[in-house]
């Protein structure tokens, strides 16, 4: 059984139009410098420090909008091979 090239391309695509959300999303994706600067900044602020551990890592609907991309990427996924088997 060989993969059309479409397939492979489709699935390219998308994870890289998930990984583009992602750094979008997540914190520190411009470079670690910042992560650094930050790091350093909450090494010597206790306060700080308690604030950021207080904040959530991402937000839920964030998550959820990800989780939803990622099924619904995987579904079009098998539904296509569904019907391109069933159409064979």
């Amino acid at each position: 059984y060989r993969r059309s090239p479409g397939l492979a391309n489709k699935i390219a695509g998308r994870l890289n139009d998930t990984a583009t959300r992602l750094r979008n999303v997540w914190p520190y994706s411009k470079g670690f410098s910042e992560a650094i600067e930050e790091v350093e900044y909450l090494d010597n602020d206790d306060e700080a420090y308690c604030r950021k551990l207080a904040e959530p890592r991402a937000k839920r609907e964030a998550v959820e909008a990800i989780r939803a991309d990622y099924f619904n990427f995987w579904r079009r996924i098998i539904s296509d091979a569904l019907e391109r088997r069933s159409a064979a």
